[in-house]
């Protein structure tokens, strides 16, 4: 397997572990009619963790240090997550909010 395919993995693994719950339940409450989150969650869970990855440039333990100390503090991971869900939904639907 490729190195990078791994890594990337292992952050996705960390994700998972630590939000993955709070992804669900996100999804279930607020997009059950819109995503199937039995059939979407890989994909949703790639773009949560693609989307927390961009501003870190430490290591794998420094962003799962992150990871726990957001999994710590649910009603912000709530609105972390709430966000990123929103744009993976806007995403996957070409929608954006934005004026022409």
């Amino acid at each position: 397997m490729d190195k990078k395919l791994l890594k990337k993995d292992m952050y996705i693994d960390l994700v998972n572990n630590y939000l993955g719950e709070l992804i669900e339940e996100v999804v279930t409450q607020y997009y059950e009619d819109k995503i199937d989150v039995d059939e979407e969650y890989i994909d949703i869970l790639e773009f949560v963790t693609e989307k927390l990855m961009k501003n870190n440039s430490g290591s794998l333990n420094d962003f799962k240090k992150i990871i726990v100390k957001l999994s710590s503090k649910p009603s912000l991971a709530r609105v972390i997550i709430s966000y990123l869900v929103s744009k993976y939904f806007e995403e996957r639907n070409g929608l954006s909010l934005e004026f022409e």
